[in-house]
């Protein structure tokens, strides 16, 4: 079985930066994920990791389903225009990532 990492991005509304990121906090709860928000001129970009650690990822639905299915669930009015997701399967491992850290 090969793990899947979703991709979530989306761009906050004026002003919702803060709303969007403490929603996305708690919605989130323990779900195997990352959250990052954009640097510099990309300040109002919010990326989602999600890691369905011994999972696989079907098309379209995370099997770590409380993780992919609260992200369709942000209030509209936090966002600019629709969220999106993309699939990734690990390649390599060049350098740090949350699993190397725990034992650090």
């Amino acid at each position: 079985m090969v793990d899947v990492t979703r991709m979530w991005e989306a761009h906050a509304a004026d002003g919702c930066l803060e709303d969007l990121l403490a929603w996305l906090d708690q919605a989130l709860g323990d779900a195997p994920a990352e959250v990052y928000r954009g640097a510099g001129g990309n300040g109002d970009v919010v990326v989602v990791l999600l890691h369905p650690h011994g999972g696989e990822l079907s098309v379209g639905k995370p099997s770590a389903a409380a993780a992919g299915s609260v992200l369709d669930g942000v209030p509209p009015s936090f966002l600019v225009r629709s969220a999106r997701a993309w699939d990734f399967v690990r390649v390599s491992s060049r350098g740090p990532n949350t699993d190397d850290q725990e034992g650090a």
